[in-house]
């Protein structure tokens, strides 16, 4: 790891007396065999007329919690690696049989697809685990309702087991250019997380609209919800809830990191709203996305 000396004016120490308040300024302190990470946070104290009377900076050692999250990364470029090889196979197969889709009864070949198009979707998250920082997105004409169909009829066998009801609200048609695989994934994870977190049944709503020229989802349940400080973390790698660990719904904490990067890289944003026992709603805003058509096109998508 390439390290470089930090400048006198940016230790912590000095910025304190500077007069500066900072929270978790992280820095590494020691020998490369001995060396420690340091969390420091510092507080500016001011006499009652206003005028300084020091700081108070307090040092806070992560090396441990530092080297566990190291281990994860490893943990999950391993995973990663191991997935792989069945993933082609499952992948290679599902091809084979689908060049024949037409000699298929009409269901098997709906489901078939359903399943290949996950299996892609699962192929391009392993992909992205370690590399959301280079996620590359490539925008084209799509059909947004359409995605959300797409990925409501995926979830709805998980939303039966977990007597979840689903209910997709979008216009007939939306138009706008967008990456659609990407934006199919961000719509699985937030489908995907609302039924996780409805484990006692209850409504997923899906919905899309225009406004402007803009794009805005939701993705909203009726489930346990995050608190205050849940909501603040949601978008953190590896970020589990205590509701969740508490419950053992599963996940790796990445789903959310995922969809936040998808996001930014189409210039949107996305926000949480959320109530304990309530519910959440994932709210993404996609900027100047919206295209009017003069005539119907065929949308973009992802098998």
């Amino acid at each position: 790891m390439a390290r470089s000396p930090l400048p006198p004016d940016e230790r912590p120490v000095r910025r304190a007396i500077l007069g500066e308040s900072f929270t978790n300024y992280q820095m590494w302190i020691g020998e490369e065999d001995q060396r420690r990470a340091i969390s420091t946070t510092a507080r500016t104290m001011f006499n009652e007329d206003g005028t300084s009377a020091g700081a108070v900076i307090a040092f806070h050692d992560n090396t441990e919690m530092m080297a566990a999250l190291s281990a994860k990364d490893d943990f999950v470029a391993n995973v990663s690696h191991e997935f792989r090889t069945p993933l082609t196979s499952i992948l290679g197969y599902l091809g084979m049989i689908l060049d024949d889709a037409d000699r298929l009864p009409a269901d098997v070949n709906k489901f078939l697809t359903i399943t290949h198009r996950n299996a892609l979707r699962l192929n391009g998250l392993v992909s992205d685990l370690l590399t959301t920082d280079s996620m590359v997105v490539t925008p084209a004409m799509t059909d947004i309702s359409a995605l959300i169909h797409q990925s409501v009829a995926s979830a709805r066998p998980m939303a039966e087991r977990n007597g979840v009801e689903m209910s997709p609200a979008a216009p007939s048609q939306l138009w706008a250019m967008v990456d659609a695989g990407r934006i199919g994934q961000a719509l699985d994870n937030l489908i995907s997380n609302a039924i996780k977190y409805s484990p006692d049944g209850g409504l997923v709503t899906v919905s899309a609209l225009a406004n402007g020229t803009d794009v805005v989802l939701e993705v909203q349940d009726t489930g346990i919800g995050m608190n205050t400080a849940e909501q603040a973390k949601a978008f953190t790698k590896f970020f589990r809830a205590d509701s969740a660990l508490e419950r053992s719904i599963p996940g790796l904490g990445l789903g959310l990191l995922i969809t936040k990067t998808i996001v930014a890289n189409h210039g949107g944003t996305i926000t949480v709203g959320s109530q304990r026992n309530v519910g959440t709603t994932m709210r993404i805003e996609l900027p100047d996305s919206v295209m009017v058509l003069d005539e119907p096109r065929s949308a973009h998508m992802s098998p």
